[in-house]
């Protein structure tokens, strides 16, 4: 099996380049969203991260969606 890598991707990117509809993305509130506590043992307390949602609704009728 081929190990996917930066050039695939890259190679890829620009294969489809000008082919393709770009999704609108909307930023959460900041703070909104906290990163979970992952050890149990782990004493760091949870911090704000930065996420964006992906508006697929907004999406042209048979576009498409990755």
């Amino acid at each position: 099996m081929h190990q996917l890598t930066y050039g695939d991707i890259k190679t890829a990117t620009d294969r489809i380049a000008g082919r393709i509809r770009p999704v609108t993305l909307a930023p959460v509130d900041p703070g909104a969203i906290r990163t979970a506590h992952g050890d149990p043992l782990d004493d760091r307390e949870p911090e704000p991260c930065d996420v964006w949602l992906a508006l697929e609704f907004m999406r042209h009728t048979g576009s498409f969606k990755a």
